[in-house]
Formats: C-alpha cells, structure tokens, sequence
C-alpha cells in the first residue's frame, strides 16, 4: 500500500550519504529535503530491480461503462479480472476471433477479454455530447491562484483550439471562453495542489467533475480500455489490474511513494551513495536486501500455503515474467 513520504525520512535520514543527515534541529529543512532527493533516485532503481523479477502491483477499478482508463500509475497492464473472471487483453488492432473457452467466459458472443484503446488521453471519461459545454478548472490550493493551465480542446465543429485558463481565487470555476466537444491535451506545469477539472453548462450555470489532475502530475496522460461485453456494466463491477508501476517525482513530503518497507528504502537509498562514489560491489549488496525485504514483505502478507511463483504471460505476444500470488 503507498504511503507518504513523511512515513520513511525520518528512518531513512541515517541512510544518505556517508553518514547520515540530519532531519532535527535548525537544519532540518535541508536535511529531509536531501532525502527526498534520494528517494527520487534511489525509487525508481529499486522498481526496476522489482520489474525485472516479474513482481506486479495491483489496482482496483470501478467499471460502469463500455470504455474506461486505468489509473495514473498503473504503467503496463499485465493480468485483469473483471468480477473474477479472467481477461485475455489485445490491441485495438487485433481482428482475431477469440476462442471463449480458452479463459473460461461466461460472455458467449464476445467473449472475456479487454481491448487497449492506446495511452495520452486528457481525461479519465469520455466528454458527454452536449451542445454548449465549456471546460472549467479550480485550483485546490490558494498558493496556485493566477497560475495559467494550457488547454487543447475541439470546439463544436471539432475544429482543434488552444486556450490559457487562468485559476481564480476562493476555489471558482475558471471557464474557456470557446464551447467543448472534447480535451485533448492538458499542461499545468508545477502546481502546490491538485487542479480539478469539470464540465460547465453555460445555460444552467451547473458544473460536473471529469476529473483531477493531482500535484505531481503536469500533464494528465491515461491508458483507456475498452471491454466488449460491457454496454452498461453493473455499479458494482470491478477490474482487477496487475501490472508494472509508473514513479512521480517526489516534490514534498505529503506525496504518496508505491514502497514503503523502511529497510528496503534504507537499503536504496545507501546504494545511491556506493553508485556515486563507484563501489559497485556495494551497489549490489545493498539493492539485493532492498529486493530481499520487499520479497519477504510480499510473502508474510499472504498464508504460507498459497503463496507460490507463477508465470505470468505479458500482453501481446511479450516474454513471461514472474510475479507473485
């Protein structure tokens, strides 16, 4: 489960660099900004070491409707389940017909499977077709009021338009002047809190949220999916997705991290040290018992008796991977 960054600095500080920081006293501020710093480095070295042992991190979503986008950090799918019935996944490319039996569907047209319908998309949902309708952002956090958000849109003649939306103050609507069919590229750049985004109904003056693009995150890029069967998908659906992990820059403390095992981050965090002043050998070491701690974690979070290595076959014709279950 993430955690925030807060949780590991104070445990991590006698980590970096050669003896330690300091995260107490009159430098405080500079010390925990250092292992912040090191988290940066040493979070995504440590994902690539998990990456290559095949370890899949698993996200829940809730489906309502034909198409969908998966998380922001969910960087590559690998297994789904739909309600606990297995999906085989394809490119939207892919024209083959699919044998049901193969993944025991209980869909007897189309069968269990989900369509990838390619990554950049601006919103998580699909804009509703209505005549009229305007993009509108509001900032959560007073420090990004008078900061300017690029927005690429379609007009109601679909022709494509660029437009800088200013944040107001007090948390209102900061509305394009041009009518939306659909948002097409959105830049932030750096904000102190999340932005959200809504769909604003000039004739009524009513407003409805499309989505928000947190923090860390400048320009919003989803992976849409699309399944078949799924015309209008019961409330209570949910997609289970395993698969690699996408790492945002840290920029404060209250940010969320994906690992928050203390021994393990200490770990990866001492390699970055032995990796800058070229001791290799401890590079090594230290990034072993990172993996080592979270392999151990993984393991006494599930009963003895079930957990066993399995292969994992990646989409679209991929080399197998190991992962965990």
């Amino acid at each position: 489960m993430p955690c925030s960054a807060a949780n590991l600095v104070d445990f991590c500080s006698d980590y970096v660099g050669e003896g330690g920081v300091c995260t107490t006293g009159p430098n405080a501020a500079e010390g925990r900004a250092l292992v912040i710093k090191e988290f940066n480095g040493a979070i995504p070295v440590l994902l690539s070491r998990l990456d290559s042992k095949g370890t899949l991190w698993e996200w829940k979503v809730k489906v309502t409707s034909q198409t969908f986008t998966l998380p922001f950090d969910c960087l590559e799918p690998r297994q789904a389940w739909m309600d606990n019935v297995p999906l085989m996944q394809r490119d939207s490319f892919y024209q083959g017909q699919l044998g049901v039996g193969m993944c025991n569907a209980p869909w007897q047209i189309f069968g269990s499977q989900m369509i990838d319908m390619g990554d950049g998309w601006a919103l998580p949902y699909d804009w509703p077709k209505h005549f009229g309708t305007q993009y509108a952002l509001v900032a959560e956090a007073g420090a990004d009021v008078g900061k300017t958000v690029r927005v690429k849109y379609k007009d109601q003649n679909h022709d494509a338009q660029e437009e800088d939306v200013t944040l107001l103050p007090d948390q209102r609507l900061s509305v394009t002047a041009g009518t939306v069919s659909d948002v097409t590229y959105i830049n932030k750049g750096q904000t102190e809190g999340a932005v959200r985004g809504y769909i604003f109904y000039p004739q009524t003056g009513a407003s409805a949220w499309i989505g928000t693009i947190p923090a860390q995150v400048s320009s919003p890029s989803y992976r849409k999916k699309k399944i078949p069967h799924c015309y209008e998908c019961p409330c209570g659906s949910t997609l289970v997705v395993r698969g690699k992990i996408r790492f945002f820059p840290i920029r404060s403390e209250t940010d969320e991290i994906p690992i928050c095992n203390q021994l393990a981050m200490a770990y990866a965090c001492k390699s970055m040290y032995a990796s800058r002043n070229g001791y290799y050998d401890e590079v090594e070491k230290a990034l072993s018992r990172a993996v080592n701690e979270l392999n151990r974690e993984m393991q006494d979070a599930e009963n003895p008796s079930s957990v066993s290595q399995l292969q994992v076959a990646a989409p679209w014709g991929r080399s197998f991977a190991k992962g965990w279950t």
